[in-house]
């Protein structure tokens, strides 16, 4: 195996080294997963950016989701129910519609985080929504492809009739645990409420001993 750097890739390092040198006392200190980033955090992504080293990312993944949706579409288009296609059923098509309309306001969501991030700002509100909006929307757009599918959407392993290899079936059951990991929709929710509208916390269950 060779190990030795190509003359290209020692120039690239040399010149991360050099970025090193000339920026390392603007790199933000400390570490941990702060709900707002410092100026100062902020301030190194953004030199990062302008030095190519870093890119900016729309907050939720929109593009993944909407690579999912068009996958939902063209299932729709394709598979049939009785005498037409799924996609001529109007309660299923409806649904469609209603997820295209929130994956279009999940991405200028996105954009809107992205841009206050850019700008030294901060999204509030915005900011704060985005992962329940994330998750619940991918795990719907997995729910309306098993329910177009209707007793092809219950289907899992070797079954002939399998679409998708169950990639549906198993990313339905995937996204649900997503909405429960890392802070349930109910938390999320609660969040949004406190932090973000300034509503009053959620009172605590009293005991004879204290307040649990």
């Amino acid at each position: 195996m060779d190990l030795t750097y190509s003359a290209e890739h020692q120039a690239f390092r040399r010149e991360v080294l050099v970025f090193l040198e000339a920026h390392h006392h603007a790199a933000p200190k400390g570490g941990g997963a702060a709900q707002r980033p410092s100026a100062e955090a902020v301030a190194w992504q953004k030199l990062l950016i302008a030095h190519g080293y870093a890119a900016r990312t729309i907050p939720g993944d929109p593009g993944q989701l909407e690579s999912r949706f068009l996958a939902l579409a063209e299932l729709m288009r394709t598979e049939t129910a009785g005498d037409g296609r799924i996609m001529d059923n109007p309660i299923l098509r409806d649904r469609l519609l209603r997820l295209q309309a929130e994956l279009a306001a999940m991405k200028f969501n996105g954009l809107r985080v992205l841009s206050a991030s850019a700008n030294g700002g901060d999204a509030g509100l915005a900011r704060l929504i985005v992962k329940l909006q994330a998750c619940e929307l991918a795990h719907q757009i997995s729910a309306l492809a098993i329910d177009a599918l209707g007793e092809l959407g219950v289907l899992y392993e070797s079954s002939p009739h399998l679409r998708a290899h169950g990639g549906w079936q198993q990313a339905y059951m995937f996204q649900l645990g997503l909405i429960i990991g890392g802070g349930t929709a109910q938390i999320q929710k609660n969040i949004i409420a406190e932090r973000g509208l300034g509503m009053p916390r959620e009172p605590k269950l009293a005991t004879d001993w204290g307040r649990l």
